[in-house]
């Protein structure tokens, strides 16, 4: 799948909750109104990030960029593929995806809604590796995102540095 079809302008969104638990919810039920999304899906995807964290610091790379989290759940909670990229006006502290023992400052989530178990992981690569091999001043445009538009320029251009490795 490529940026195109995984990235919709109609599904980005920009939050001011002050936590995962309530972000989830607040897309969650959005989704779930959608259709995209099963009524459980909220629920689902608090449990799974409890077990498996997903945020990805990117300090490693660039000193000065917030995190960003790819929180996902079980396919059979999801009815569509897509990636629904979310500002996070007020960056709060998720669970480090690679050490589950620390924080992350987190200010912008690629949720991954995916249908396919089997596809699961490809879109994960793929955005691990539109992240990793954005530019730094892509990355930082995150501060200035303002609109849903620009979450979607944001999150397409991430998505399509992931397809050109």
């Amino acid at each position: 799948m490529n940026a195109d079809t995984l990235v919709n302008e109609k599904y980005c969104y920009i939050t001011s909750k002050e936590s995962s638990s309530e972000v989830f919810e607040e897309i969650g039920k959005i989704l779930f109104e959608e259709g995209l999304v099963t009524e459980e899906f909220s629920e689902q995807i608090k449990i799974r990030e409890k077990d498996f964290p997903t945020a990805l610091d990117i300090s490693p790379i660039f000193s000065d960029v917030s995190g960003i989290a790819i929180p996902h759940t079980e396919s059979e909670y999801v009815k569509t593929q897509k990636v629904i990229p979310i500002k996070l006006n007020v960056p709060f502290k998720m669970r480090n995806m690679i050490d589950p023992s620390s924080e992350v400052e987190v200010n912008f989530m690629f949720m991954i809604l995916n249908n396919d178990s089997s596809g699961q992981s490809n879109i994960l690569a793929k955005i691990m590796s539109g992240i990793t091999s954005s530019d730094k001043k892509v990355l930082k445009e995150i501060a200035d995102i303002n609109n849903s538009n620009d979450v979607y320029k944001f999150a397409k251009k991430v998505l399509e540095s992931g397809e050109n490795d």
